[in-house]
């Protein structure tokens, strides 16, 4: 499946803020889930590094 880039940034963002929030896992787990989920769909590493520089900040 296909997103866009701003689609795909709205759903990293939404995924850490729920499971920081109200989950309550550590802000880097999740940083590193949310990382290791995106390898697993094929994101290109320069991208991921995009997506999560600024969470938890």
């Amino acid at each position: 499946m296909n997103v866009s880039k701003d689609e795909l940034t709205n759903r990293v963002k939404e995924a850490y803020f729920e499971m920081v929030h109200y989950s309550g896992f550590p802000e880097k787990d999740v940083i590193n889930i949310i990382k290791g989920q995106l390898m697993m769909d094929g994101v290109s590493s320069e991208l991921i590094e995009e997506l999560t520089r600024n969470l938890g900040k």
